[in-house]
């Protein structure tokens, strides 16, 4: 089960042994661990307010243990996850690495500080960093290309699934067995479950160039350097991703402030809220790749103007939510459209970065694009949060957190010009691929 299959498909095919069912059951199986992945990931923030109170830290502290701490690893380890996935197969990697990060959440359920929760949360992202890479490039090897932008969409179910799910083991367990015993429960499934990965079956390379000897780091990093030269709507996809998802950075404080400026109680606000988040945030996921595959279908760059136009109608949306009333029908309404624009930029950007990118080195343009999203986007976008919330205590203000997600939330209408250039220069980045590929670069 765990060879790969050596015949290669075209741009419009299956892979071979990925027809019918088997493809479904891939991306069934992905998304899965990809849900996994995010339970343990979110799961920290989910419990904001316990942990803060155990272990008696400040936002800012939180914040890093959730971005800079988890996302430097994360985002480090991802480039050369993605030279490996380019190289090796791709289903042992993915299991070694759920082995590891599972390990690493049971730990976390231990730790009695904000430096032995820091060093956990590195080697958990250690851990969590070899999963898309090689999920993703899977997908774009097994899938034909007419279908990527919705597979990637499906694939990044994970997220609210396992966002939302985060917040209710916090709701429904964490009164049962506590911050704690939630993270062990966890690590332990985790573990159990990365000896059913050593099943899955490597679909065959789209390239030529995989079948040779695999090329030194220095190669694979030369042909990301390249690309990203070259190719200048890939680098307006970088900058607009990592906008996007720095806006998106307060949220991880969203449970303190529901609790702590709006009134919820604890495990309520965990529970309606991880509700609410995963049935929209599906929806969002689901909507992001399909219609994000619609208009690449009709425009050129159509996947980038389908984000550009997405953040200049929700952005503000996002800014009037934290001034409604809270448990009121527009505050819900809100909250969800707010949930299913978090998950809109995550299938049309992972998609178009793998089509800008040639084949010999796609794991690796795509480990470097979740880089700049977890990076620059999460790790910045929390730290910036949760800094402001902490000057904005010390500056008196009545509200702290609120006009802190503010203030982060409106940095995403400054990735709405650069997705737009990213469509308006798009058939160039295309045109560059091709001239590598013919080179064999």
């Amino acid at each position: 089960m765990t060879d790969t299959i050596k015949a290669r498909p075209g741009p419009d095919e299956y892979a071979p042994g990925y027809e019918g069912w088997r493809s479904t059951a891939l991306i069934i199986f992905l998304v899965l661990l990809n849900i996994l992945n995010f339970i343990d990931r979110q799961l920290l923030q989910s419990f904001v307010v316990d942990v803060r109170r155990d272990l008696n830290l400040s936002y800012f502290q939180f914040t890093l243990l959730t971005g800079l701490f988890f996302s430097i690893s994360y985002s480090v380890a991802g480039v050369f996850m993605g030279m490996l996935a380019d190289r090796f197969a791709r289903p042992k990697l993915i299991a070694g690495g759920l082995f590891v990060w599972s390990g690493l959440t049971a730990v976390c359920g231990m730790a009695t500080n904000f430096a032995q929760l820091a060093t956990a949360r590195a080697f958990v992202a250690l851990g969590e960093a070899t999963l898309s890479p090689s999920a993703l490039s899977m997908v774009s090897d097994a899938f034909p290309e007419r279908r990527h932008g919705l597979m990637s969409g499906i694939y990044y179910l994970g997220i609210p699934i396992g966002a939302g799910g985060s917040l209710l083991v916090a709701g429904i367990l964490g009164p049962l067995i506590g911050w704690r015993g939630c993270f062990l429960l966890l690590g332990v499934l985790g573990i159990i479950a990365s000896v059913a990965v050593l099943l899955l079956r490597d679909p065959p390379r789209r390239s030529a160039a995989s079948d040779a000897s695999p090329p030194p780091l220095s190669q694979a990093i030369n042909v990301l350097m390249d690309v990203t030269k070259r190719s200048a709507p890939l680098r307006y996809l970088l900058l607009g991703a990592g906008l996007a998802i720095f806006s998106q950075g307060g949220l991880v404080l969203d449970q303190a402030w529901l609790v702590e400026e709006r009134g919820y109680e604890i495990s309520r606000a965990q529970t309606i809220f991880g509700i609410l988040f995963l049935v929209a945030g599906v929806v969002g996921t689901i909507v992001g790749g399909q219609l994000s595959d619609m208009a690449h279908a009709r425009f050129k760059g159509g996947r980038m103007v389908f984000m550009a136009l997405a953040f200049a109608l929700v952005t503000p949306v996002g800014i009037l939510y934290r001034f409604l009333p809270p448990d009121t029908p527009f505050f819900y309404l809100a909250a969800i459209i707010g949930s299913i624009a978090i998950m809109l930029p995550y299938g049309p950007i992972v998609s178009s970065a793998s089509e800008l990118a040639p084949s010999h080195g796609r794991a690796m343009v795509i480990a470097f694009t979740v880089l700049v999203m977890a990076l620059f986007g999460t790790a910045f976008g929390n730290a910036f949060a949760g800094w402001l919330s902490d000057a904005f205590i010390r500056a008196g203000f009545d509200q702290p957190l609120t006009w802190a997600l503010l203030v982060s939330g409106a940095v995403g209408l400054l990735s709405i010009p650069c997705f737009w250039m990213a469509s308006r220069t798009y058939d160039s980045g295309k045109e560059a691929v091709l001239q590598m590929e013919r080179a064999g670069q």
